[in-house]
């Protein structure tokens, strides 16, 4: 059972709860009250009974009535409540004292009467408190001086406890709008209905009389709809009253919304066409309409769509019938035209083309004002579905498709962007319908902010219908269409569109025509052609960059690890004048974290304080990135927690990602799912970025079909869309498995949905080669003539379409680790193949794959000089290792050493003389050149270099990683320095070391000793060991031929207790690695 459902549980079971104590909630009991009956009670004569005053006035003579109209003028009670001659006939004794004042001070005053009722009536008292004793009451008094309060009830305005002397129009202030409203409505009724009880009294008498119709009907106007809703038999009656010829426009408009009030639709269609007769129908056409569609009343709708334009010439014809249609909403407005189109269709079957046609009309009219709607939500399949009913009745005009397209665009939302590039893409398949240039460029505006991610026409097929429609498209036209180009990395069409821009539109080149054309060599990570741009650019076409372009040029450098550069073009910026923002400073923090330099980003921070620039996540980012690069996880996880209670602006998704990425890696499963609840209880919203860290995770655990679902159920269910970098990420991890047919399933699988980019085909053609070898291995063919069919085939693929524009994303790139990225992309594709002919010894072929990488190097920036980075020199060293081509091995081993100082120093490091320049996050950029330089060391019988040159190392700043330190106890066990080998072994693998205890399991021992999750963690591999134990037996055995004061194996046992205990306790094993195969081939010189 899944978390949702514990908790929905949990939250049934506290509902459950909280209704059963209220089921089981026993009621107060009411408090005793205290009656003695008035001897008034037996001849009220109900005097109480509460009419209006238009009634008495009909029950009672002339005398009476003005009696009573003598007594509202002087202030008196105008209903059964004033006094009788006594005064003394109230019924006093069955109301609490503050009720009898209340009533009281509403007799004065027959509005406040009407509004203090309704606000008595909205109260609700739990408890009600009062005293039927009248001794103590007094008409002349308003309230008892120990009457009993209300329990609960604070004393307001509205409170009778004021008295009758309290202002009524300070007491409605205190109320809303719509109280007031309500309240002046209630009154309006009431005073219509005085007014009705006269005409009615005088009309029995002298006849129908006109001015007191029009005083009905203009307070009707001014009661508004509350007054018609309430008396509308009353209205159609006074209706029948008035000459056809006496009649105006607004009678009419009441008397229809009587009829429709009372659902008398053949009434108000017959007062309709006598009010279209008299030429004053567009209202009541209105209330009309919006009746019909607002209940399916198709034939009503119709009817009176056809009086109205029979009677109205199309010239004359008022847009204002519309607008009660426009009150409706637009999810339920769509709906019902949708059912109009239904009836529509229906009609067109039972009658005649001329009332076809009538009908076509009416529909295609109350389309047309349900698609004039804007920025409002709606079913977007309801759109879609009336679109397809019209074109299925008759052939769609612009208008309808321009409306639609304006909708949809109006709402602002990603779904509806796509269902207006959709519908678009319906549209152009009729040439004969042209969108305005408006709409057009608002369709380009949308794909360009959703990175052209939809089905359907792409951006440059939209600017080629502005090009068709309109000749030469609009200014702004050419920069969507440029700036969706440079997003993409396609320089030809870039530079294409520039021309014909600079040709129509050369007023409108400025700094952001710069931008998009730098941000175009960024995506392709063309550092020169940027540096030559941004100097020209400002000089050719006199426009002074501004702050956006100087930040592209330091994310630039940036992102090709060229510090040199980037702090080059942050230094100009300050120098400038040009005062950096939030954006400037996140950039600089982008770039150190990447380096793993904290300092650097916490200055930035503190200088962010002094300027007054407003934190944000994009600058804590780097900084939990700096942490992990440091290899300092729990301080990263540390500081993602607490920047979600820090004031930041934006969203805090990209940390976490480090933090999962990091754990990862050191496949520690169970801390990343904890990460993931964190994640979830803390609300932090997760991303395809998020996904594909729990799939790197996986793949480093060894479960790369559970990555690969991941990436197919999981990813979809959530509606992420997969990136080519998660196929990528699956297929290396089936590479990882030895699965490399599954990889290239995948790869297969990719490029049905993605364009195959850097990341995936490396991993393909690795995959590839791995194929081949092992048909090689099978087949039993030689080496050295074997070629690799599948990856070269590949390879060759990949190459005919090789271009930079696939560094066009923003997903990280593999193969590249701390390498340029402009200098990796030239290279990648050939690495593994040379390092798997070097290995075979196949060197013919692997000249033959340099020269091409060379070629192609050469292709993509011919005016670059060829620099092959570190990945290409490790597997051309290996090669030359191979080929015992020495003097090559350290040619090598200088090139990368050149390469390590421009990407491992320090930022503020000036003089790389000095020690302690390089990064600590870089350390171990040389160990993989460091073991190759090491054996070409050994085997040119220069062994003595190794000592001074790993000391030379480490005072830089550099350091070994496990794998190289391992491998340099093992090159100096077969140079026969055995003691140089057991020191290195003490001093830096052996503190921990754990045991072989705890490694060992039944049947047999580890090969090679677990990873600790902690990366930097430094070991003896079980290879090491079995060569100094080989070496602890040569030693021991050389000590019987040496003299009795020779001392080397009582120091040896004495420095390096560790190393000697780990030997002698090593347990033996039958594999190839047995201590005396390794002894006598170390005294044979060839291990």
């Amino acid at each position: 059972m899944n978390r949702a459902c514990l908790g929905m549980i949990e939250r049934l079971t506290e509902s459950l709860e909280l209704g059963g104590r209220r089921l089981l909630r026993i009621s107060h009991k009411g408090i005793r009250s205290k009656r003695s009956l008035h001897s008034g009670f037996w001849c009220h004569g109900a005097s109480c009974i509460d009419l209006p005053s238009w009634w008495l006035s009909i029950l009672r003579d002339t005398s009476q009535h003005n009696e009573l109209s003598s007594r509202q003028s002087t202030g008196e009670a105008c209903t059964g409540l004033y006094a009788q001659s006594s005064g003394r006939g109230l019924l006093e004794f069955l109301y609490p004292a503050k009720t009898l004042a209340l009533m009281r001070s509403l007799a004065l005053n027959r509005t406040a009467h009407a509004k203090k009722q309704t606000q008595r009536f909205s109260r609700r008292y739990t408890l009600r408190s009062y005293t039927s004793d009248a001794t103590g009451a007094s008409t002349n008094t308003d309230i008892d001086s120990n009457e009993p309060e209300y329990l609960g009830e604070p004393k307001t305005a509205l409170d009778p406890d004021r008295g009758d002397d309290t202002d009524i129009t300070s007491n409605l202030e205190i109320l809303g709008v719509e109280s007031r409203r309500q309240l002046r409505s209630i009154a309006m009724v009431d005073e219509f209905d005085i007014l009705l009880g006269k005409y009615e009294q005088k009309l029995v008498v002298e006849g129908p009389l006109d001015p007191e119709l029009d005083s009905l009907f203009r307070m009707a106007s001014a009661a508004g709809h509350d007054l018609i809703s309430k008396r509308a038999q009353s209205i159609l009656d006074l209706l029948e009253e008035i000459p056809f010829t006496k009649r105006k426009w607004n009678i009419y408009d009441y008397a229809i919304q009587a009829a429709l009030d009372l659902e008398r639709i053949n009434q108000a269609l017959l007062l309709h066409k006598d009010a279209v007769t008299c030429g004053k129908g567009y209202v009541s056409t209105s209330s009309l309409l919006h009746y019909a569609i607002e209940r399916d009343e198709w034939e009503a709708g119709l009817n009176v769509w056809n009086t109205y334009c029979q009677k109205t010439p199309a010239k004359s014809r008022n847009s204002d019938i519309w607008k009660g249609i426009d009150t409706l909403n637009l999810h339920f407005l769509m709906k019902q035209v949708s059912n109009l189109a239904d009836f529509t269709m229906k009609t067109s079957l039972r009658f005649g083309p001329k009332n076809t046609q009538k009908s076509r009309d009416f529909l295609d009219q109350v389309v047309l004002r349900a698609l004039s709607r804007r920025a409002e939500y709606f079913e977007i399949y309801k759109q879609a579905e009336l679109i397809e009913k019209l074109s299925k009745m008759t052939k769609l005009k612009s208008t309808h498709f321009n409306k639609a397209l304006m909708q949809l665009l109006s709402v602002g939302q990603t779904n509806f962007s796509e269902a207006a590039i959709k519908l678009y893409g319906v549209m152009r398949q009729d040439s004969k319908l042209v969108p305005p240039h408006s709409i057009l460029e608002s369709l380009m505006a949308k794909l360009y902010d959703m990175n052209g991610q939809v089905v359907g026409p792409n951006i440059m097929t939209i600017f080629e219908d502005c090009r068709l429609h309109y000749t030469v498209p609009k200014a702004r036209a050419f920069r969507l269409a440029i700036a969706a180009m440079a997003y993409q990395g396609d320089a030809n069409i870039v530079y294409s569109l520039f021309d014909e821009y600079r040709a129509h539109h050369p007023a409108s080149i400025d700094s952001d025509t710069l931008w998009d054309l730098l941000y175009l060599h960024f995506q392709r990570a063309e550092v020169e052609e940027a540096d030559k741009l941004f100097q020209d650019f400002p000089v050719t076409y006199s426009i002074d960059p501004k702050l956006r372009c100087w930040n592209l040029m330091i994310a630039m450098h940036s992102r090709v690890s060229d510090v040199v550069g980037t702090m080059r073009y942050y230094n100009q910026l300050l120098e400038s004048g040009t005062q950096p923002n939030g954006i400037t400073f996140a950039t600089m923090m982008s770039f150190h974290g990447a380096r793993g330099e904290v300092e650097a980003i916490e200055n930035l921070l503190l200088e962010c304080e002094t300027r007054g620039i407003a934190k944000t996540f994009a600058m804590i980012d780097p900084l939990v990135l700096a942490h992990i690069r440091n290899d300092d996880i729990d301080t990263a996880e540390r500081l993602a927690k607490k920047a979600l209670n820090m004031d930041l602006s934006g969203i805090p998704t990209r940390m976490w990602n480090y933090v999962l990425n990091a754990l990862a890696i050191r496949q520690d499963l169970v801390k990343i799912n904890q990460t993931l609840q964190t994640m979830q209880v803390e609300k932090v919203p997760m991303d395809a970025f998020t996904y594909a860290a729990l799939i790197h995770g996986l793949c480093v655990a060894r479960q790369p079909g559970a990555a690969y679902k991941v990436l197919n159920v999981i990813m979809d269910h959530q509606n992420i869309k997969p990136t080519p970098f998660h196929y990528a990420l699956v297929m290396s991890g089936f590479v990882a498995n030895k699965d490399y047919d599954d990889a290239i399933n995948v790869f297969t699988a990719m490029l049905e949905h993605h364009k195959p980019d850097f990341s995936t085909q490396q991993v393909a053609i690795t995959a590839a080669a791995r194929i081949d070898l092992e048909e090689m291995s099978q087949e039993g063919h030689e080496a050295q003539s074997y070629t690799l069919e599948r990856a070269e085939k590949l390879l060759d693929e990949v190459l005919g379409n090789m271009d930079a524009q696939e560094l066009a994303t923003h997903a990280p790139i593999m193969g590249v680790k701390s390498q340029r990225i402009d200098e990796a992309y030239k290279s990648g594709y050939f690495v593994f193949m040379i390092h798997a002919y070097g290995k075979q010894k196949a060197f013919d072929k692997v000249a033959r794959l340099y020269n091409k990488y060379v070629a192609t190097a050469t292709t993509i920036q011919p005016d670059i000089e060829i620099s092959p980075p570190i990945n290409m020199l490790i597997a051309l060293m290996a090669t030359h290792i191979h080929a015992k081509e020495y003097g090559e091995v350290e040619r090598c081993w200088h090139l990368a050493l050149e390469k390590s100082e421009q990407l491992a120093r320090r930022s503020d490091a000036n003089d790389i003389s000095q020690p302690g320049w390089v990064l600590p996050s870089r350390r171990h950029i040389l160990s993989q050149p460091l073991r190759y330089y090491s054996e070409a060391l050994v085997l040119t019988d220069r062994v003595d270099e190794i000592r001074p040159l790993l000391k030379q190392l480490l005072f830089f700043g550099y350091e070994p990683d496990n794998r190289c330190w391992n491998n340099l106890v093992q090159i100096l066990c077969r140079a026969r320095r055995e003691v140089q080998a057991f020191e290195i072994c003490e001093r830096v693998l052996m503190p921990d070391f754990p045991g072989w205890r705890t490694h060992g399991f039944m049947g047999g021992l580890r090969k090679s000793i677990p990873k600790s999750y902690q990366l930097d963690a430094k070991m003896p591999e079980y290879k090491t060991l079995v060569y100094l134990a080989a070496a602890y037996m040569s030693v021991r055995d050389q000590q019987a031929f040496r003299s009795r004061d020779d001392t080397t194996m009582a120091n040896l046992e004495e420095s390096c207790p560790l190393a000697v205990n780990a030997i002698r306790t090593m347990p033996l094993i039958k594999d190839d690695l047995r201590p005396v195969t390794v002894r006598n081939k170390i005294l044979e010189g060839s291990a």
